[in-house]
């Protein structure tokens, strides 16, 4: 329990971290804000310490109930960081796809804290994740295909079917099929972990 404690808190001193460097980052970027680099740094480094004093916080309020903290609260929690994922791989859904599985091992334990079957609560929670992987990939996906063809172009080449981008409705309905095929994937696979994670030990 105080594992999945520390690594929720660790998670928010990160998130604040890498927030404040966006943030000052792109506000540099579309020149609202004339910032240097060691500035962006500054504000990195004090977003990753106002995240490490939140995360104290946190951590002292729910180190002993970490599996009874308000679903809504992880599922905003999961979001961002999953938004974080995709923009670290560069619009892969790698790192997604990874954090959907670990978030799968929560949702099984939680499960058996809470004296849950499995196939009962957790198939919610396990959609939840695929729901997130879906948008998220549509959304990169769509950016891909119409603003980016020359990214798309090779993306799709890895699979030998180039051809598929000399067409925006063909390169759309490829985005559709190849995103439901990855959500079956990660539901599948995520269900498969939850299963196992909430039997642990018994």
């Amino acid at each position: 329990m105080k594992l999945f404690a520390v690594l929720t808190g660790a998670s928010i001193a990160l998130a604040a971290g890498v927030l404040a460097w966006w943030s000052a980052a792109i506000l540099s970027i579309l020149r609202w804000v004339p910032l240097t680099d060691s500035a962006i740094a500054w504000v990195a480094c004090s977003g990753l310490v106002a995240g490490l004093f939140l995360a104290g916080v946190w951590y002292r309020r729910n180190a002993g109930r970490v599996f009874s903290i308000p679903m809504g609260q992880l599922a905003v929690l999961y979001v961002i960081w999953s938004v974080f994922s995709f923009a670290f791989f560069m619009g892969f859904p790698f790192g997604a796809f990874l954090l959907g599985c670990l978030a799968a091992v929560y949702v099984g334990r939680r499960a058996a804290y809470e004296h849950r079957d499995a196939g009962c609560g957790v198939r919610r929670r396990v959609r939840f994740i695929g729901v997130v992987l879906g948008v998220e990939c549509l959304a990169a996906g769509f950016f891909g295909a119409l603003g980016d063809p020359h990214t798309w172009r090779f993306v799709l080449s890895l699979f030998g079917a180039q051809m598929l981008a000399e067409s925006a409705i063909l390169s759309l309905l490829t985005v559709i099929g190849m995103c439901a095929v990855l959500v079956f994937v990660q539901v599948v696979v995520a269900g498969w972990i939850a299963g196992r994670a909430s039997r642990w030990g018994a």
